[in-house]
């Protein structure tokens, strides 16, 4: 039998078909395997001749992988100083949320405001505004609003004027007594209500055409119409 290896590709095909023919036994191992080595021998000094790269039998125990592909891209990784914002919350150390409010916060107590503190607001935040409503009948008590944006806390017993001294800069409509401004805390007409405070993030520093006068829902809308985020803190109360 006599092989003739031309092409160094032909000469690999001719190489595996006499390797298999040898495994089912129909050719001497010895004739194969030397032919095999002739033919694959062929293939390579062919290749090198004419200046191609030698052909090699495909190694099927080994998958190719592209290695740039496991490598996140760069757009993708955050950068060393890159901030994590934090979740925008508002908290108070005298209230528990779902929990009832102290007497002190209410018509049956001294009625004082609370102390409240939160993290920052998001991007573009200006000032903040805090507003207090009833839940079950959707009743608004007071608002607080052009509260400074590197303020980040309230403290309890707030002055009960259009303009308290702490925090500078911030302002009170008068609230649903329309005695005073400032917080009137919760005094359900009966049965246990929910209380909401929301604080308000806003995109400007001072609230536009709002002053002393200025109701309370009036007060609400401009809150909201400036609105770029809001944090809650809910409680309920029932008079004893």
């Amino acid at each position: 039998m006599r092989v003739l290896c031309t092409y160094s590709l032909r000469a690999v095909l001719v190489a595996r078909l006499m390797l298999a023919s040898a495994a089912m036994n129909r050719t001497p191992a010895w004739y194969t395997s030397s032919v095999a080595a002739l033919c694959l021998g062929v293939a390579c000094s062919s290749a090198s001749s004419t200046g191609a790269p030698p052909v090699v039998a495909p190694d099927s125990s080994v998958v190719a992988t592209d290695s740039t592909s496991a490598m996140p891209d760069a757009a993708e990784m955050p950068g060393e100083d890159a901030a994590v914002a934090l979740p925008f919350v508002l908290e108070s150390d005298q209230i528990v949320a779902g929990e009832s409010f102290p007497a002190a916060h209410t018509c049956t107590g001294a009625n004082t405001s609370p102390r409240f503190s939160w993290t920052s607001g998001p991007a573009g935040t200006l000032s903040y505004a805090l507003v207090l409503n009833d839940l079950n009948i959707s009743f608004l008590h007071s608002v607080s609003y052009d509260i400074p944006a590197d303020t980040l806390e309230l403290p309890a017993k707030m002055d009960a004027t259009y303009a308290p001294s702490v925090p500078a800069g911030a302002r009170q409509t008068k609230n649903y007594g329309g005695a005073s401004y400032g917080y009137i805390g919760p005094c359900p007409p009966s049965g246990e209500h929910m209380y909401e405070f929301t604080l308000y993030a806003l995109d400007v520093a001072t609230l536009p055409g709002l002053d002393r006068n200025t109701a309370l829902k009036a007060a609400v809308a401009a809150v909201k119409a400036r609105a770029i985020g809001s944090a809650t803190l809910r409680a309920k109360y029932k008079k004893p």
